[in-house]
């Protein structure tokens, strides 16, 4: 597996999601990990993966992974290829969201299969160029405070 692109100063959360009304409404479970997440490439399949790889999250979650073999995703992986994409039985969306003084930037990623998925939270708007151009994003929902969506937007506006 090769890293293609990774991101710094990021956090992340496991999530469980309902469909309700055409919206996705969000639960995150589990530990929020902070680190560096990568966006990898595998030699001998079509999936990519969305994970964090930093020193210290590896090395802790390969322990968790001995001593805790429940913990299933510590590391706050997402894999995904474009078959399942374009068959929306997965789904990386993202949005920002103004919280009082705070920007939330979010890359969200859905497994419509068991309604899990991971939540990324990038540092900056850079970083949400660089990862939605190699995912192939070109628009991002912006809510209000509150959660709600204000409008869609593309990416290269920002």
């Amino acid at each position: 597996m090769a890293y293609i692109l990774t991101c710094e100063n990021c956090t992340c959360k496991n999530i469980k999601f309902i469909e309700q009304n055409g919206e996705l409404l969000t639960k995150g479970t589990g530990k929020t990990y902070s680190g560096t997440i990568a966006l990898q490439v595998f030699d001998d399949r079509d999936d990519m993966r969305i994970t964090l790889a930093d020193a210290k999250n590896v090395y802790s979650g390969f322990a968790k992974r001995l001593f805790l073999p429940f913990d299933s995703n510590y590391l706050c992986h997402f894999d995904f290829n474009d078959a399942e994409r374009k068959n929306k039985r997965k789904l990386l969306k993202i949005q920002i969201q103004q919280i009082g003084s705070t920007v939330c930037i979010m890359l969200i990623c859905f497994d419509f299969s068991n309604y899990k998925g991971v939540c990324y939270l990038l540092p900056n708007y850079e970083e949400l160029k660089k990862w939605a151009k190699k995912l192939n994003i070109s628009t991002y929902e912006y809510l209000d405070q509150e959660g709600n969506l204000v409008s869609t937007k593309q990416v290269r506006d920002l």
